[in-house]
């Protein structure tokens, strides 16, 4: 169209109606502006949901290999502590066996002494022979070791001498017994022989005879600022003295320090055969810085 009719056209047009041209296109323009802020927000939303729903996956497999590692490492560790359990059932029973060992050896110099002096025209030879295992075995095997009953003999593994049955055995397998003048706990594993009490022919009547006591043997015995090494020992040679000697208690200074000294002798007294019990002395007497053992007199 012509220039001149398109400015004539637009000079008849009232400028209220051009206003409302104008504020029609502002309006279509930012309703543009919004469906555009709209679909932005809108794949925004999309890409955050996205994210976190990986997130929460992620998560989920972090848990999973968390509980993994965990139920592996609890396994292992209850391994472990079960194979430290039977290594230590194992290590008592052999230290109980050692000691037993160790109490059945000095019940036969005891015998062997008791024999001198009951005895003391007999050759030397003859007065120092050791009961013969020789008797022992050529006798009929006996009752199964599960069956020992009060006051049956049995023979131990690595004994020469039997004990007294003073009870049948009990629920873990273990049978109360007298060696000699101690009184003893043994496993049925050990037993090697058992005899009636009823099929012992009766013996000829023995002349009976004390030991005589060790003399100058001390109330008590200081190892404070040994080493468990050298502290051990000294202290089963002194309760072997004091039994002998028959003192009725020992005192045992072992000095406070860390504590170690103290318990590691503690446990020897509570597995020791010639020992009844054990107790701390009073603060006036030493605290916790002396044991006092009562010997199984």
């Amino acid at each position: 169209m012509p220039l001149a009719m398109i400015d004539e056209a637009r000079r008849s047009i009232a400028p209220e109606q051009l206003q409302v041209e104008e504020l029609l296109s502002d309006i279509r323009r930012e309703r543009e502006q919004a469906a555009s802020a709209r679909r932005s927000e809108e794949f925004a939303r999309r890409e955050a949901e996205e994210i976190r729903l990986r997130l929460a996956e992620r998560l989920d497999r972090v848990d999973d290999e968390r509980e993994r590692i965990l139920d592996t490492a609890r396994a292992d560790v209850g391994r472990e502590v079960a194979r430290a359990q039977r290594l230590l059932a194992s290590a008592e029973q052999e230290v109980e066996e050692q000691r037993l060992a160790s109490a059945a050896e000095k019940l036969q110099q005891a015998a062997n002494e008791v024999a001198l002096l009951a005895a003391p025209s007999a050759p030397r030879v003859e007065r120092r022979r050791p009961p013969s295992r020789a008797v022992a075995s050529s006798a009929p095997a006996g009752p199964p070791p599960r069956s020992i009953r009060g006051g049956d003999l049995v023979w131990l593994r690595g004994m020469e001498q039997p004990g007294e049955a003073l009870a049948e055995p009990d629920a873990r397998d273990e049978v109360e017994m007298r060696l000699g003048g101690l009184r003893t706990r043994a496993k049925l594993s050990q037993v090697e022989r058992v005899q009636r009490a009823s099929s012992i022919a009766p013996e000829p009547r023995l002349v009976s005879a004390n030991v005589a006591p060790l003399r100058d043997v001390s109330p008590e015995i200081e190892v404070r600022g040994q080493t468990l090494d050298e502290a051990l020992p000294t202290v089963e040679q002194y309760l072997d003295d004091a039994f002998r000697a028959g003192l009725p208690l020992a005192r045992i200074i072992h000095g406070k320090g860390t504590g170690t000294l103290r318990r590691q002798i503690r446990d020897l007294l509570s597995k020791h055969p010639l020992v009844k019990s054990y107790e701390q002395a009073r603060p006036e007497d030493g605290g916790e810085g002396v044991t006092i053992a009562h010997l199984a007199l």
